[in-house]
């Protein structure tokens, strides 16, 4: 599908694990820009011109734009399974925001539910703190674990 995505494009992004063959479209990832394509050479899209024996050269490489924290999971996702690219949307502008806009919702939405449960939290729990930590660290919401911090002798 890479020869036929163009500039602009919004895409979801299915992620299917290489072990289970499981597919899914994380929310994460379920509407982002297309910049460009690129053929093996490092050509992009809009430069790619026809070889002498008319035919093109195939795309292979699509650049997205991306935030932080979609750029973590495209590299671990990259790492485990395979991605491909379904065509969202293809139009004006304007249209293309709206879903971008969505997609940034989704963030504010993640933002605001981990907000609520943290303050949901009871922190004489201390199991459950570690594990909440734990899980923090794994999915990039935190950069590293303090021990210390974590039993109370700061």
């Amino acid at each position: 599908m890479f020869n036929k995505l163009e500039n602009g494009d919004i895409v979801s992004l299915v992620v299917v694990d290489d072990d289970t063959q499981r597919s899914v479209i994380p929310g994460a990832l379920t509407y982002v820009r297309v910049i460009t394509t690129t053929t093996v050479g490092g050509v992009d899209q809009d430069n790619v011109v026809k070889n002498d024996d008319g035919t093109y050269e195939t795309p292979e490489t699509i650049t997205l734009l991306v935030n932080t924290t979609q750029a973590k999971l495209l590299a671990e996702y990259e790492e485990t399974s395979t991605i491909h690219a379904a065509l969202v949307y293809r139009g004006d502008a304007k249209t293309a925001n709206k879903f971008l806009e969505a997609q940034e919702q989704y963030f504010i939405d993640l933002a605001e539910e981990e907000n609520t449960e943290s303050e949901e939290t009871d922190d004489s729990d201390s199991g459950n703190d570690i594990i909440k930590r734990a899980n923090d660290i794994i999915n990039g919401r935190a950069d590293y674990y303090d021990v210390e911090e974590a039993i109370g002798n700061e």
